[in-house]
């Protein structure tokens, strides 16, 4: 597919299109011709988005907590599996001062883990493992933290127990018109963050809701064949294929950013929900070696 561009790394937040707010059926014909026509659009601070593209634009290629739960060590991927869980079903959590989340709930409570406020995981202590990247640069480890508190403070971070990964669990209203409800994601770093080595790079994309079960449903229910461009991860699971490992910078002089990968997520999302009505979208995002198979 012809390339998408999103400015400053951004994702598509509540998007509107620039002038007089749009029906439903206005935005996805203007959404859908652009993502076809390989348009640029630019997304601004507030997550509006665009179709008079901009100066700084990232390309799309063509493939399109210290936290622990309450109770005996958990392995990661079980971890993960409750963490999931709990941001799907909208559980409460309760994180205390060590940054060690229960799903107990509690007195002082998050909800659904995506709304924490800037200060809610500023006591959660950097694990000490020697071999984890923001240990061995902490100057990124801050330049990360600080680049997605500022573009999405409701956002939040935490450490895997098992392997002292880095994670961030994020909400995504990728429109406004009600074309789609929001998404839910969590983001995670490999230990050697940043790199270039697979697709997506070093940061995975985890679909939480709709999870890969619902997307497998949704896909199903509008005649579409399957799902394309999802990977897997034996430790992680399925998570979202969102760039060529050629789009991905390895940090020998710039790195890839978790800001970026928010934005490749939404990217990602659009095209999805986009293409469970637009046809032509959805064929052009299938149309490589891998995926052809899916196209209808």
């Amino acid at each position: 597919m012809k390339n998408l561009l999103l400015s400053n790394g951004n994702f598509l937040i509540s998007g509107v299109f620039a002038g007089e707010p749009l029906t439903q059926a206005e935005e996805l014909a203007q959404i859908a011709d652009a993502l076809y026509n390989g348009d640029t659009m630019t997304v601004d601070a507030d997550g509006v988005v665009h179709l008079d593209g901009g100066t700084n634009t990232v390309s799309n290629g063509t493939t399109v907590s210290d936290g622990t739960f309450a109770g005996e060590p958990l392995t990661q991927a079980e971890e993960l599996a409750q963490i999931a869980d709990a941001l799907y079903n909208g559980d409460t959590m309760t994180v205390d001062a060590d940054g060690v989340v229960h799903l107990d709930g509690g007195t002082n409570t998050v909800s659904n883990g995506t709304t924490v406020s800037d200060g809610t995981f500023a006591a959660v202590a950097i694990p000490s493992n020697p071999d984890q990247w923001y240990n061995k640069n902490p100057r990124l480890f801050r330049t990360e933290v600080a680049a997605m508190r500022q573009r999405h403070p409701n956002a939040s971070f935490n450490f895997f127990k098992e392997t002292g990964n880095m994670y961030w669990t994020i909400e995504l209203k990728i429109t406004q018109s009600g074309l789609s409800k929001p998404w839910k994601f969590i983001l995670v770093y490999d230990k050697n963050h940043p790199h270039n080595n697979n697709f997506g790079g070093s940061i995975k994309v985890l679909p939480i809701k709709p999870n890969k079960e619902d997307l497998k449903l949704l896909a199903k229910n509008n005649g579409r064949p399957g799902v394309p461009h999802l990977l897997h991860d034996d430790s992680l699971g399925t998570y979202l294929c969102t760039r060529r490992t050629e789009d991905v910078e390895d940090g020998v002089r710039t790195a890839t950013t978790a800001v970026q990968v928010s934005a490749w997520a939404a990217d990602w999302a659009i095209h999805f929900e986009v293409g469970m009505k637009d046809k032509r979208v959805w064929n052009k995002w299938c149309d490589d070696q891998h995926f052809r198979s899916l196209m209808i």
